[in-house]
């Protein structure tokens, strides 16, 4: 299961403002990015089971020029391919 980390958002209310814990022997990977310079985007994720015991996590920076809608694309993608 795949799923992106939502921060918490009083103001949106589709944004989920607790993170839950997926079912028994799923593996639920989260990601973020960000960009941290006009030339850098930064790339995390983690993988944790039903028990919120982390599995797994890794970040990844990445010098860039893309537009922040195309970072996130690209940490998706990248999420994709950990996994």
């Amino acid at each position: 299961m795949i799923g992106e980390d939502h921060k918490a958002n009083d103001s949106d209310p589709t944004h989920p403002t607790v993170w839950k814990c997926p079912g028994v022997s799923i593996i639920k990977i989260n990601f973020d990015d960000s960009v941290m310079s006009q030339n850098n985007i930064g790339m995390d994720m983690v993988a944790r089971d039903h028990n919120n015991l982390m599995l797994a996590g890794a970040t990844w920076t990445v010098p860039t020029v893309f537009e922040p809608r195309i970072a996130k694309v690209l940490c998706y993608r990248w999420a994709i391919h950990l996994s």
